[in-house]
């Protein structure tokens, strides 16, 4: 009987941790002095209430002509870095790798890398896309996504 008790204590007071982390019930009751007022109150409309938009304003149309000797200047979506560049982040503090002609900086992944940290340190800074396509998974693709950081330049 004490056994039965003791659990439902527990799951009770459970329930209540639950209950308070997730904003189910106030912790303290709210006084007035917390209340803003800066903003104003909600009040209960109608369902059929018609819902009003702040007018927006349209910007301004440039109707000049472009003159003869500006050009548009070509805007790199993409960054790339050089083989020379990348070689420079050669550190376990400061690790990029090359995967089919992309860069990834590793650095915050090194440590949880299932294969080890050794097997990361040898690449840094270096082609890695032969080693990488044989040992590892889909998964371990998608992960990679995560630590893109530029294409390689050519």
């Amino acid at each position: 009987m004490k056994k039965i008790s003791l659990i439902i204590l527990i799951v009770f007071i459970g329930f209540i941790i639950a209950a308070m982390t997730y904003n189910f019930w106030p912790s303290s009751p709210v006084s007035n002095s917390v209340i803003n007022t800066s903003t104003p109150a909600v009040t209960n409309l109608p369902a059929n209430a018609p819902i009003v938009n702040k007018p927006t304003t349209k910007p301004p149309v440039n109707n000049s002509t472009p003159s003869s000797t500006s050009k548009p200047t070509p805007v790199n979506a993409t960054p790339t870095l050089s083989a020379a560049q990348v070689a420079t982040h050669n550190q376990p503090n400061d690790c990029y790798l090359i995967v089919n002609n992309k860069v990834y900086d590793v650095t915050t992944y090194i440590g949880r890398h299932p294969g080890g940290k050794k097997s990361i340190y040898d690449r840094c800074g270096q082609e890695s896309s032969a080693i990488f396509a044989a040992i590892h998974s889909n998964s371990a693709w998608n992960l990679l996504n995560k630590y893109y950081v530029a294409d390689l330049s050519k």
